[in-house]
């Protein structure tokens, strides 16, 4: 089993730490945070749309297609409750014919992320 942990630094800052990584969290300004990372939210939704990006490219990579400059982009509606939809748009510079990006595609919906989004992850949660 893996562990990432995250801590309450000063106020709402918090740091996540994961094997040898550290990521900053806040949250913005209207909610009492002070706005000096990205939210739990955001690098959730940042963490989709790399998952994404990475898998189109080792799909397009071991294509022989170069992919410097390749970008994802996700636009997301948040919803009273969580965020109600997602959407991942990847831009190869040069384009790409029809059969690879359909190929990319799939990869793109093979991403472990995603893969998690879609099945019920069982969740628990406790409070020592």
């Amino acid at each position: 089993m893996k562990q990432a942990v995250v801590e309450l630094v000063s106020g709402s800052q918090m740091r996540g730490t994961i094997g040898s990584h550290e990521v900053a969290m806040d949250v913005p300004e209207r909610l009492g945070g002070t706005d000096t990372a990205p939210t739990p939210t955001d690098l959730f939704v940042m963490s989709l749309s790399g998952c994404a990006l990475f898998y189109a490219y080792q799909f397009l990579s071991r294509r022989g297609v170069a992919t410097d400059g390749a970008e994802a982009q996700v636009d997301y509606e948040p919803g009273d409750k969580g965020i109600e939809s997602l959407s991942v748009r990847i831009t190869i510079p040069g384009g790409l014919s029809p059969e690879l990006a359909d190929g990319a595609k799939r990869m793109m919906d093979a991403c472990y992320v995603k893969q998690s989004i879609d099945l019920p992850v069982k969740l628990t949660t406790s409070i020592e």
